[in-house]
């Protein structure tokens, strides 16, 4: 007998985002208090690489002509509670080089309850590690040992 698909009845949120890179360093924003990538919701007519760039400049203020999508990482999920529905967020990450100014000035979307946009490096992953989602954990443990990009 074949198991039942749990998720079949779950309505689905596509969205998409980034591991943006640039100097040995990732850009992380503090969204509600956690570590978290830029990322958000798959629009109508839209590829998942022009949603992640999208995303990653409403929600930091970067260009997306600076951002150089290079490859697509692995797809993590979570369920979110929405209007008291039990809905599965699917999330399309890439690896993405920023390729301009690293002094531009950011503007973190306050709207949306992030607070910081901040690059980070190899020595400031422990702190992120700390205070984040384990979807971002498990995603950093991928790029780094696809790129080792810190001991």
């Amino acid at each position: 007998m074949k198991a039942e698909n749990p998720m079949k009845d779950t309505a689905v949120i596509n969205s998409c985002g980034g591991v943006v890179f640039a100097d040995d360093k990732i850009l992380f924003i503090l969204k509600n208090d956690k570590w978290d990538l830029p990322k958000g919701h798959l629009e109508q007519n839209e590829t998942k690489e022009e949603a992640a760039v999208r995303e990653i400049g409403e929600e930091t203020g970067l260009l997306g002509n600076d951002l150089q999508v290079l490859e697509q990482l692995p797809t993590t999920y979570y369920y979110k509670i929405i209007d008291g529905v039990k809905r599965l967020k699917k999330i399309n990450w890439f690896f993405i080089k920023y390729n301009g100014d690293m002094n531009r000035s950011f503007k973190p979307v306050l709207d949306e309850g992030i607070t910081e946009c901040r690059w980070m490096s190899a020595d400031d992953i422990s702190e992120v590690y700390q205070n984040t989602h384990i979807r971002i954990i498990y995603l950093m443990d991928f790029v780094n040992q696809k790129y080792y990009l810190w001991d």
